[in-house]
């Protein structure tokens, strides 16, 4: 389900509360119906946080994605994600507390990510925070395991 203008508005402005009260920075990117954070990582390193309305779960709860890109992969094939890749990815993903390794379409390309699905009707804020930095550090791990801090 994909919600409609008035009600990505509403989430979006329930993310940013939410964001608020966690002490968490942040701007709503009304074009790009999406909340958006930098997150600051070990090393002087950062990363984009994105949280956006991922529709509702089976039982009609509205539901965010928090995302943060982790390496773009610009074949539209996405040949370069080799088999052995996608093998340690799903072995990492086994490792992760509250974050998963995906890929997510960008243009002509791919990217990976590390992202968080959670009902937001009931989300408070210390849970908030602990998902999104769970994804900023997961997305920078991997990043670091690949190479520089590309995103």
């Amino acid at each position: 389900m994909v919600p409609d203008d008035e009600e990505l508005q509403s989430v979006l402005r329930q993310i940013e509360s939410i964001a608020a009260v966690a002490g968490l920075r942040g701007s709503i990117n009304r074009e790009g119906g999406v909340f958006v954070m930098g997150f600051a990582t070990d090393g002087g390193r950062s990363q984009q946080v994105i949280v956006r309305p991922a529709g509702a779960s089976l039982d009609g709860k509205r539901v965010i994605t928090i995302s943060s890109p982790a390496w773009p992969l610009p074949d539209a094939d996405a040949a370069a994600l080799t088999r052995e890749l996608a093998l340690d990815l799903l072995k990492r993903n086994e490792k992760l507390t509250f974050a998963r390794y995906g890929l997510i379409a960008h243009g002509p390309g791919w990217v990976v990510v590390a992202s968080s699905d959670l009902p937001v009707d009931t989300l408070d804020a210390e849970e908030f925070r602990l998902h999104a930095s769970s994804v900023a550090e997961a997305a920078d791990t991997l990043e670091r395991a690949i190479g520089p801090d590309m995103l």
